[in-house]
């Protein structure tokens, strides 16, 4: 075999003049190329070699519409290849230098031997060669583009580090677990950028057999449908599963960035959670563990947290059950020093319950036992079941206590304020989980009177008097705090304001930052786009038309106008859930002739609902719902 050497600078593998014996190789020749500076090879016909050493650091090697026989191998220990076509080449090894491909056979089919290099995919691509992987390996794809390691096996070196992704390249790995595939214990695992996905049942081992594994910010683990094991997990990054549900088994763990799709987490060493947990699944701790919580868990399902003894979930942040209207129970000693909210169903603590936070939901103890209810609207006793607000003319307010068509108690509440003053509505204002009524005074004044059952424990007359102009509308959340604020309209101008309440305290708001003007009447609130904030239903005066303003706090973020244009003989009463989404978000109408019709709602758009029963008549009307 002949050996012929790159003579350095720019050119084409195809000019003669470029190497040192001034021809072109051919199979017969062993070919080097690592003189020093930084220079461009180009490769863009059918290009041969019996072998080729690459070891220029400064240099590249680029494969653009040619292609690349070599029988024997490729061997590559500094610089930058770029392989982008169908080549035959009897096997490649890869030291500290980058290996790009942008084609399924850009490497041959033969082995692919890594030993402290990076692989690079342009392009979407699979590799399927089988790999040897040592040292310090990184292995990435182009932002955009997914690699599909698909080996027919590979063989990992006692100590590999594996690194997968890279700055500036944050593409989707896609990782199989040929069969046969040799996994001894390795160094640790990092996600650099971008995403990794689990294909298999093998995708665990070169987590479970490594004593660490980092997910870091702006990276994401997907299990992909997997379970798998971690001994310590240190994840600033995403931690998913976009497939069947799957369970993550964790020894320590430190999460700090968010951890949802269809996982289960096991924690069988302690952990610290500090970003957003939202997983479907649950959470089981074994052993006398701690698991911290500083972030917020949020239970988007009716999952719970199992623990077995001596194990304690601390929530110094938020912990929130938002979905699922059944039941998640907590089985481990569950200590809350922040904040509890129960938005949707209910929790019961039967692990032992401490609290020294906050808790917003109805709180039952019975035998050793704590269950935390989402709280139901207009429901002045906690048994769940919505109640009646009553006035008399002369101003006296009566609570009948309801169990579907049945009063089962109830009666008049507190002092008679007097007949100038009308109750608006109802919302949980002190955050206990028990309705209480919002008033307002014909000259302007509003009160909150804080409900148990029928009796007036606390409220009172707020702070600010609107004056005259100023007509309450009703209730809803518009900061997040789960304290029931005040929605006001101004008669003469149409103006909208949102008063931020702590009980009967003012701590906020202001005039919401779009103006409608006279001929727009706010007409209540719901959460129209499922986020947990309070958004404002309005309807013109003269045309009828409907329209939503979707809200974080005070402004006006989205929404707009309903298609649909009921016309000016319908009037828009108020919002329930009467699709049974989860969201107070649908739309009761009422016709001048007394037909009832039911918009069920997905954000400003009109996705189903129709005519209500038999039509009661022109004499009958509908009440706004609370």
């Amino acid at each position: 075999m002949a050996a012929i050497v790159w003579n350095g600078g720019d050119g084409d593998w195809s000019l003669a003049s470029d190497w040192s014996t001034g021809a072109a190789p051919t199979l017969a020749d062993d070919v080097a190329i690592s003189a020093a500076g930084s220079y461009i090879v180009t490769i863009s016909s059918a290009d041969v070699a019996n072998s080729l050493a690459f070891g220029a650091a400064q240099a590249a090697l680029y494969e653009g519409v040619g292609s690349l026989a070599i029988s024997g191998a490729l061997t590559i220990d500094s610089g930058y290849v770029s392989l982008n076509q169908a080549n035959t080449i009897g096997s490649v090894s890869l030291g500290a230098a980058t290996l790009a491909f942008g084609n399924s056979g850009a490497l041959g089919a033969g082995v692919v031997t890594v030993n402290g290099g990076q692989l690079l995919a342009t392009a979407n691509t699979t590799l399927a060669n089988a790999l040897n992987l040592a040292g310090n390996v990184t292995i990435a794809a182009a932002n955009g583009k997914t690699l599909n390691e698909n080996a027919s096996a590979y063989t990992l070196a006692a100590g590999a580090t594996l690194n997968f992704g890279a700055s500036g390249e944050g593409g989707t790995i896609i990782w199989h677990t040929g069969a046969g595939s040799v996994v001894p214990s390795l160094g640790d695992m990092t996600v650099q950028a971008g995403t990794l996905k689990g294909a298999d049942s093998g995708f665990s081992s070169i987590f479970s057999h490594s004593p660490q594994t980092t997910v870091a910010a702006g990276a994401t683990l997907d299990l992909g449908g997997h379970s798998a094991t971690i001994n310590d997990l240190e994840a600033a990054g995403s931690v998913t599963d976009s497939g069947a549900a799957a369970t993550l088994t964790l020894g320590r763990a430190n999460l700090s960035g968010a951890v949802g799709g269809s996982l289960s987490l096991v924690f069988n060493g302690d952990a610290s959670l500090s970003g957003v947990e939202s997983m479907t699944g649950g959470a089981t701790l074994n052993g006398p563990i701690t698991v911290t919580n500083t972030g917020t868990y949020d239970i988007v399902a009716n999952a719970g947290i199992a623990g077995s003894s001596g194990s304690a979930f601390i929530n110094d942040g938020l912990v929130e059950k938002t979905g699922g209207a059944g039941v998640s129970n907590v089985t481990t000693n569950f200590v809350n020093n922040g904040v509890l909210d129960v938005l949707s169903g209910s929790m019961v603590f039967s692990g032992g319950f401490t609290n020294k936070g906050v808790i917003h939901g109805l709180v039952r103890q019975s035998g050793g036992i704590t269950a935390i209810g989402a709280p139901v609207p207009s429901d002045f006793n906690g048994d769940n079941h919505a109640d009646i607000l009553l006035q008399n003319s002369n101003g006296q307010a009566a609570i009948w206590e309801m169990h579907g068509a049945n009063v089962t108690g109830g009666g008049s509440v507190g002092a008679n304020p007097g007949p100038t003053w009308k109750d608006i509505g109802t919302g949980d204002f002190n955050g206990d989980g028990l309705s209480d009524i919002l008033l307002q005074s014909a000259n302007g004044p509003i009160a909150i009177w804080e409900m148990n059952g029928t009796n007036l424990v606390g409220g009172g007359t707020v702070g600010l008097n609107p004056g005259p102009g100023w007509k309450a509308i009703g209730t809803g959340d518009f900061n997040g705090d789960d304290d029931s604020d005040i929605v006001l309209q101004n008669a003469s101008t149409g103006q909208v304001a949102i008063w931020e309440m702590n009980g009967n305290k003012l701590i906020g708001g202001g005039a919401v930052s779009a103006n409608p003007g006279p001929g727009w009447k706010a007409i209540g609130t719901g959460d129209f786009y499922g986020n947990g904030l309070s958004d404002i239903l309005l309807q013109n005066a003269s045309s009828g038309q409907v329209a939503i303003w979707e809200m974080n706090g005070l402004n006006v973020v989205g929404g707009g106008a309903v298609s649909s244009i009921p016309g000016p003989s319908w009037q828009a009463i108020g919002t329930a859930d009467y699709s049974g989404d989860g969201h107070a978000a649908d739309i009761l109408l009422q016709n001048a002739n007394g037909q009832a019709v039911i918009w069920e709602m997905s954000g400003k758009n009109l996705v189903g609902g129709g005519i209500v029963g038999a039509n009661p008549g022109p004499s009958w009307h509908m009440i706004k719902p609370a």
